[in-house]
């Protein structure tokens, strides 16, 4: 019992060290999986107790007694409406109104595991599928333009914007039950896939394109280690190698006026 609570003790303070290790762009990136982890505020490492395990701590799957099975679909729309703003450009004043609508469909996470027992410990094996970066927004945007009555002039913008695509994970994952107290966990993830975004701008003078395209590859290992002083506490340690491989983007732009492609 001793020896528990030192370790105990000694893990506690070796925690306020620790940094977070994500800090996400949550605008694109998708370091979010599972209803319960968002409904905990991602609050979900030391938790792990179904099969988005194997993306929060795959040392979580060692506690699996049975084969199962997840599958995530996201369905994702937001729309903003902005009042009345003021916009300076140069020595002028412009009065715009914003309105943004986007929508999202995705699988956002898929897993199967297997649960095993040999070297007297307790095994879990997980086959994982995630996107990373969630290419497939459908959106457009406008915004109706007046100048000051000195000018005496209004216009409007309008975007759309379309995404196909994505940068995909394909993962696997091994748990062991070290102890009663102690469980070990790593994941492979592979990074494949690409994806591309498309935005087209039209106004008075005519249309203002851009594509955009990211590709990523290479391989990613995460390891956890859990620790369990009480049945109520749970404390995880996780390293992540970082992406072994170089993240393409590109970004072509071009308009289009009365006379044709510029």
């Amino acid at each position: 019992m001793k020896a528990r609570f030192l370790i105990f003790f000694l893990l506690a303070l070796l925690n306020l060290a620790l940094f977070p290790q994500y800090k996400p762009w949550y605008n694109l990136y998708n370091f979010a999986y599972g209803a319960k982890a968002r409904a905990m505020g991602n609050a979900f490492t030391a938790v792990a107790d179904d099969l988005t395990a194997a993306f929060w701590n795959p040392a979580g799957l060692a506690s699996k007694r049975s084969p199962e099975f997840y599958l995530s679909y996201k369905t994702f729309a937001q729309k903003h409406d902005y009042d009345l703003q003021d916009r300076k450009l140069g020595n002028e004043t412009q009065l715009y109104n914003y309105n943004f609508a986007s929508k999202l469909n995705q699988i956002d996470f898929f897993s199967v595991s297997a649960p095993a027992e040999f070297w007297k410990m307790k095994w879990g094996f997980a086959l994982s599928y995630y996107r990373f970066i969630p290419y497939g927004f459908k959106g457009s945007a406008v915004e109706p333009f007046t100048f000051p009555p000195d000018s005496a002039i209004s216009t409007a913008a309008s975007v759309t914007f379309t995404g196909s695509e994505g940068v995909d994970v394909l993962a696997f994952s091994a748990a062991a039950g070290i102890s009663e107290y102690f469980s070990l966990g790593c994941t492979l993830q592979q990074f494949f896939s690409s994806g591309s975004l498309h935005l087209q701008t039209r106004n008075r003078n005519g249309e203002f394109h851009e594509q955009s395209s990211e590709s990523l590859g290479g391989r990613n290992l995460i390891i956890v280690l859990m620790f369990r002083p009480f049945k109520t506490l749970n404390f995880a340690f996780t390293f992540h190698s970082g992406v072994k491989n170089n993240f393409d983007s590109s970004l072509l732009t071009w308009e289009v006026d009365e006379e044709g492609p510029m």
